[in-house]
């Protein structure tokens, strides 16, 4: 099993302990990023998770949902509503149970995944080992958000560390992906 994949579900299982107890008009709750709910950081993460997940093993798979993705872009069709679309709209303790059940099942399926094997993306094709850390780091970065409109201060572990290092490892990316 990829390092990387067990860090991502403790990471995932950290912030799924911070909002199981919470009831539905709790996930209607804005964060200060961006107005975003914590409905919105779940489903932006689920369905992020799907994709990542689905580009393992079904390239066709992947290149659809990214096209349908670009297709509503181009449309004028913001990124969050199109994923409440794509997820018929489930929120709160459903969209809760629905995202623990799926990161807890993909999980396993980064067993005997060679590290190296290049996936397509909507940037430039990632290997495996960045894209499960890519899932990490999203995980990570869209919770503080959640964890601080809770007033949780975060206990963060050692499994963050690939967070660091894929921040290091991309950093000319951002200024590439800019035009700069």
């Amino acid at each position: 099993m990829l390092q990387q994949a067990i860090d991502f579900q403790t990471e995932c299982d950290a912030l799924y302990e911070l909002l199981k107890s919470l009831s539905d008009e709790d996930f209607e709750r804005e964060t200060l990023f961006k107005g975003w709910t914590i409905n919105t950081v779940l489903q932006h993460l689920h369905y992020f998770n799907y994709a990542a997940h689905i580009s393992l093993d079904d390239e066709d798979a992947i290149l659809k949902l990214l096209g349908d993705l670009r297709t509503a872009a181009e449309a004028g069709v913001d990124m969050m509503a199109h994923t409440d679309k794509e997820l018929d709209g489930i929120k709160g303790r459903a969209l809760l149970a629905l995202w623990h059940d799926y990161y807890t099942n993909m999980v396993p399926d980064y067993e005997g995944v060679d590290p190296k094997k290049r996936l397509k993306w909507a940037g430039p094709d990632m290997s495996v080992l960045s894209s499960i850390t890519a899932r990490l780091m999203e995980t990570w970065s869209h919770a503080q958000a959640v964890y601080d409109l809770l007033g949780v201060v975060r206990q963060d572990g050692d499994h963050i560390k690939n967070v660091v290092v894929i921040g290091n490892n991309t950093f000319g990316w951002t200024f590439v992906n800019r035009g700069e």
